[in-house]
């Protein structure tokens, strides 16, 4: 554990140590809603699926706002405009950051001290045996010395601060925004995208803030001020120097500018080969069963040999430009300097001590002035992630809570969906006026073909998406005004596969309930019916389920009920939750999920009808649309829609177009 005491920090009642620094605090504050934290909002003249949609579409394709909505939009950000947009992230910590470059600037200062000292060194104190001189310059020497090394301690130890900070703040920010937005957004790209964009892009940016800035503004600094140096010196050598430098700058310019695009290239096929080897370990089991380890190396293969190639070429263009931007040219220049130098000594037009500054200052101006084209290029190249994590954090959450939402009450667990109909931009609308009520202990039931509305029927009760028309309304009170935290922290959820986080099985259930005690947590695996198997383990509630502990499905089910049930929930949604299960294995869950549904309002979504077969409203779902509602036997009477899924299930009729869908 971390003591934070020497940053001003405090320990809890608990006993962990807490962090209490400003640093850390600003590093840790909350984020600003996202839809203003990176500016105004491009698309708030459209409803708020409309806006989800199209700043969906936006990120998947940046061409897009330029191609639909140019006229509406503000134009793509400028290079300078995103530079100070993620600048602007270190404001909390502009003091320390103010003092790192001066301490910098500081030790540049007095590393040119000596080269010039060492003129009076040749021209007074060896020629005329001046002992006070060499003392004193021998003093000044050492003086310096101590410190150019504390400014370089003091800067290397405030960077590395600023740089942990900034990194903390930044990356916490993306996590929390990437946290906010909508499934379609997450799933629509690979795992491994996001993963780069939130590890390799934001180092990016903060090498270029924190990194490349200072060392920008330093060689900026060293190299104007040996220019002033030179022309205390010789205003001739300082012409000299520009002359040079003009030139030179634009070739490195034009190599960098070549390996700038060489690299960004090479960046973007190894992130295609970060995506494919995450699909690869993700998909291994469809791998193993379709016998495709031949294929799968030789894409690996291709994925590689593709960045590596393209990395091939920029390693070169780097070595080229090393050898004749940091070698050859440096080594021209400074072997005609000797020659220029030499001659203006011999004739008398410069002293054997101005020499040694003169020729000092030009080993070292070639530096400064490669630092610079490489610094400005090396930002340019950071500013590449920056305008994707910029694309990401741009794009809106679906829903949002409006100003002056009320936090929920207490649910009681009476359900009213209104005339709700659901559907993207310009796209064939999802839900069409989807009405139905429960009440508190009633299971709802909803059933029907893939694809025909029932899970949008779920994410809309769900809050994962705000419904086109309609309201969804519980106890009375519509989920439009209300903070959806304070509801969705009431709500109970098992899915069809329960997902189950790295850690012990006491931090997997208490993941929906941190504060629920120890008797709850009994309470609820027993509930579950799994209280049993976990006193078997060997630590019991504290068993590390990431250390090989195997669980069957009906195990994680069970672990996932008990985690829903911890809540206390009035409402609990069960997706699909025995779908993935064997008949016995789903005959046994079934009697202890139905258990588990009394006295709370239950939305059930099944494809396998029996067990739904004792709700108290069963719901079919055709095309969008409430297509039967009734009971079981009322629906089999009807001898409709359900009445054929129903003898399709349990092989009693054909398949016909009713039954699987349009």
């Amino acid at each position: 554990m971390r003591n934070w005491s020497a940053w001003g920090g405090s320990t809890t009642p608990c006993g962990r140590s807490r962090p209490g620094c400003a640093g850390w605090r600003a590093a840790m504050a909350i984020d600003p809603d996202p839809t203003t934290a990176v500016g105004a909002d491009p698309t708030a003249e459209f409803s708020p699926v409309a806006s989800a949609a199209l700043s969906e579409q936006a990120a998947i394709d940046p061409r897009f706002w330029e191609a639909q909505y140019a006229k509406k939009t503000r134009p793509r950000h400028s290079e300078w405009w995103v530079f100070f947009h993620f600048l602007a992230w270190v404001k909390p910590y502009w003091s320390k950051l103010l003092l790192s470059v001066t301490t910098s600037l500081l030790g540049v200062t007095v590393s040119l001290v000596p080269p010039w000292l060492s003129k009076y060194l040749v021209d007074q104190a060896f020629p005329q045996r001046d002992w006070n001189v060499f003392w004193s310059i021998l003093v000044a020497y050492c003086a310096m010395d101590v410190f150019w090394r504390i400014s370089g301690t003091v800067n290397s130890i405030l960077s590395y601060y600023i740089d942990l900070w900034v990194s903390l703040r930044l990356k916490r920010h993306f996590f929390q925004h990437l946290q906010r937005l909508s499934m379609t957004f997450l799933h629509g790209r690979p795992i491994g995208e996001h993963m780069f964009r939130a590890n390799a892009d934001i180092d990016a940016i903060l090498r270029m803030i924190t990194d490349l800035l200072p060392a920008l503004i330093r060689a900026v600094y060293e190299f104007g001020l040996i220019l002033v140096l030179t022309t205390f010196l010789d205003w001739k050598v300082t012409v000299l120097v520009l002359i040079y430098a003009l030139p030179y700058t634009w070739f490195a310019h034009w190599l960098a500018t070549v390996q700038r695009h060489l690299d960004r290239d090479a960046r973007l096929r190894w992130q295609r080969y970060d995506s494919g080897v995450q699909e690869g370990l993700a998909g291994v089991m469809v791998i193993k069963t379709f016998a495709r380890h031949r294929h799968e190396v030789y894409r690996y293969t291709h994925l590689f040999v593709d960045g590596w190639r393209q990395w091939s070429k920029f390693w070169w263009v780097a070595r080229f430009r090393e050898h004749s931007i940091g070698a050859f040219l440096p080594w021209i220049k400074e072997q005609g300097l000797r020659l220029w130098f030499f001659r203006m000594v011999i004739r008398g037009e410069l002293t054997y001590g101005s020499v040694f500054p003169i020729l000092s200052y030009m080993g070292r101006l070639t530096n400064p002035i490669q630092q610079i084209v490489d610094y400005v290029q090396e930002i340019r190249v950071a500013l590449v992630p920056a305008e994707r994590i910029l694309e990401t954090l741009e794009v809106l959450p679906a829903v949002t809570d409006k100003p002056g939402a009320k936090r929920m009450p207490q649910l009681q667990g009476s359900l009213r969906f209104e005339q709700v109909s659901f559907n993207y931009e310009d796209q064939r609308p999802v839900l069409h006026d989807v009405d139905f009520a429960a009440d508190l202990g009633q299971k709802i039931a909803l059933v029907g073909h893939s694809g025909s509305g029932k899970s949008t029927i779920v994410n809309l009760l769900l809050r994962l998406y705000p419904p086109t028309e309609g309201r969804l309304l519980l106890d009375g009170i519509d989920l439009a005004d209300v903070r959806m935290n304070s509801y969705q922290q009431q709500l109970g959820l098992v899915m069809q596969d329960t997902y189950l986080f790295c850690g012990s099985i006491r931090e997997n259930l208490l993941f929906s309930n941190l504060n629920a005690s120890e008797e709850a947590l009994v309470r609820a695996t027993k509930q579950a019916e799994i209280h049993d198997w976990i006193e078997q383990q060997p630590e019991g509630f504290d068993t590390d389920l990431s250390e090989g502990t195997r669980l069957s499905l009906g195990q994680k089910q069970r672990l996932g009920l008990a985690r829903a049930l911890l809540r206390d929930p009035r409402l609990l949604v069960m997706d699909e939750p025995t779908s993935s299960l064997d008949s016995p294995t789903e005959q046994k869950l079934l009697v202890t999920f139905r258990q588990a549904c009394k006295g709370r309002t239950t939305i059930w979504v099944s494809h396998r009808l029996n067990t739904v077969v004792d709700a108290d409203l069963i719901l079919v779902v055709h095309e969008g649309r409430i297509a039967e509602r009734g009971t079981h036997d009322e629906l089999l009477a009807l001898n409709g829609q359900y009445k054929g899924l129903w003898d399709l299930y349990f092989g009693l009729a054909a398949p016909t177009e009713n039954t699987l869908g349009s």
